[in-house]
């Protein structure tokens, strides 16, 4: 489907777990991944992040507040929809368009999860000269043929010609943290 969905709210009041020295006798860490993208991310009241997909997974942890999660296979022509509110995971599959819509009066903050190397192989294996920018702190891919489609542009508007002020709708960095892929 591409979305998947589960509440941990309360676990870790449910479920007191005993505190580990990584690394001991009792646990050892496998495979420690320092390409590993971990953001927490606030989207303000009121506010969204744009339409976009990614060509990898990722997976969004609400810690407080709430949110509308719209999306879509690249493929599919219409939008489902989904509520999310403090304590549920969703991992949302690499080419889900996703739509992330704060329509209440607080802030939505979540925590961010995405594998940095996905971004790293699709930049080398990209050509050089496209319709498509990535925000090299979180992953957002701007397509100005999908912006002009979504937003029921009269024309898409290239990277190049978006305002200097243009902030990435998901992390808030300035345009110059893009680049083409």
């Amino acid at each position: 489907m591409g979305i998947k969905k589960v509440n941990l709210n309360g676990i870790a009041q449910k479920k007191k777990a005993p505190q580990h020295e990584l690394n001991s006798r009792r646990v050892k860490i496998i495979n420690d991944i320092p390409y590993f993208s971990e953001k927490v991310v606030e989207l303000f009241p009121g506010k969204d992040a744009y339409p976009h997909y990614h060509f990898y997974a990722e997976s969004y942890y609400i810690l407080e507040g709430e949110m509308t999660l719209k999306y879509k296979m690249v493929d599919n022509v219409s939008y489902e929809e989904m509520f999310l509110t403090q304590g549920d995971l969703v991992t949302i599959e690499k080419n889900t368009i996703h739509h992330l819509i704060n329509a209440t009066a607080t802030s939505c903050v979540f925590l961010s999860l995405c594998p940095q190397d996905v971004i790293e192989e699709s930049r080398k294996e990209s050509p050089s000269v496209s319709n498509f920018f990535i925000c090299k702190a979180c992953g957002y891919v701007y397509d100005s043929i999908f912006e002009k489609e979504y937003n029921a542009l009269e024309e898409a508007v290239p990277f190049s010609d978006l305002n200097d002020d243009f902030r990435c709708p998901v992390c808030n960095v300035p345009k110059s943290m893009f680049e083409c892929i």
